[in-house]
């Protein structure tokens, strides 16, 4: 864990991609390259898989090492029988994570805009979720809780409309503790790399188009009948094995980023057992494009420290009796996130 003034020591993005800089002004909606609905759909869809994190193709550490110290930390820091909001739950990881940790005293409402599982979810005593409930406007009173927690959940609003509802529903004396993608991080370089191996596997000159392209004639050899038309057949054959070299030559220039490996075997595992692969495939396609919905939000919503600090003058011009608090979370991946505390002084 690192403080903001040892910034000049975190990696960059190594020259591989340019992120846009973006100027964070408060009176502006944040730029996001997808309508409200489609977002929804993909993290709704995605959350539906059962996964706790948003980047399990990235890190498979998430609440692991620093970002699981972090919630640590958090959990003896929340007041006895403390009023909890998990501002962007996803399938309710933070308050898994303090349940974990002894708090089982607490009184959680966990919101996420997309369409997660509802109330009668059982986390644990204490703990609701609210789905398709968005941070720019919460359906909770004034002053009714004392923390706001967030991984990487409140970069992704639209400001300063998510940050008055936050402060609205918090009392006076509230606590926010927050983990938020940072623009140099581990998972937005992995996510920019990810969003455009998913760009080609998707096109018209991918893996998914070959696949589709072979699948009937796939099926037909399963099922012992002869190829009614063989010329067709070995030329669908002949373009699924020159876009699998294709894929290999990426794979070979960029082996840290697993997701064309996983690509790759699940368009296998299709065509091989799947009882009509040409639609399963069509399926297949959409998650990999809702995967790239949700990498390419991450990379537009991720901080750099502008923004942050941005941010955080926003809060403390507000609420200037908070004290707090930005660091950065690294461990030997590398740099992971930002984390934001602010405690009553």
């Amino acid at each position: 864990m690192e403080r903001l003034s040892d910034q000049g020591k975190t990696p960059s993005n190594g020259g591989l991609f340019v992120f846009l800089e973006e100027q964070f002004t408060m009176t502006l909606t944040t730029n996001l390259p997808h309508g409200r609905k489609a977002r929804r759909q993909a993290w709704g869809d995605y959350w539906k898989t059962g996964v706790l994190h948003s980047c399990p193709t990235s890190y498979s550490g998430n609440y692991d090492g620093v970002v699981g110290e972090f919630w640590c930390a958090t959990a003896r820091q929340l007041p006895a029988h403390g009023h909890i909001i998990d501002l962007a739950t996803g399938n309710g990881a933070i308050p898994r994570l303090l349940l974990s940790h002894g708090r089982t005293d607490l009184d959680i409402d966990a919101i996420d805009a997309a369409d997660i599982p509802g109330p009668e979810t059982s986390i644990g005593a204490g703990v609701r979720l609210h789905p398709r409930v968005r941070m720019e406007s919460l359906p909770f009173a004034a002053d009714c809780f004392d923390a706001a927690c967030s991984q990487f959940g409140i970069e992704y609003a639209t400001h300063p409309e998510a940050l008055g509802e936050v402060l609205r529903v918090l009392k006076p004396a509230g606590q926010i503790h927050w983990v938020l993608h940072h623009r140099d991080s581990v998972f937005t370089r992995v996510a920019a790399l990810e969003s455009e191996h998913l760009a080609w596997a998707t096109s018209e000159e991918g893996i998914l188009d070959a696949a589709i392209g072979i699948a009937p004639w796939m099926q037909r050899i399963r099922a012992g009948l002869t190829l009614e038309d063989p010329r067709k057949a070995n030329s669908a054959r002949d373009t699924f094995n020159q876009v699998q070299i294709a894929l290999e030559q990426r794979i070979q220039l960029d082996d840290t980023v697993g997701v064309l490996q996983d690509v790759r075997a699940t368009v296998h595992a299709i065509l091989i057992r799947d009882a009509d692969p040409a639609s399963a495939l069509v399926r297949y396609r959409q998650d990999l494009e809702h995967a790239r919905v949700r990498c390419q939000d991450l990379c537009a919503c991720a901080c750099d420290q502008a923004k942050l600090l941005s941010l955080v003058e926003w809060l403390g011009g507000r609420r200037p009796a908070m004290r707090m608090e930005i660091t950065t979370l690294s461990q030997s991946e590398g740099l992971l996130a930002w984390a934001l505390r602010a405690m009553p002084s």
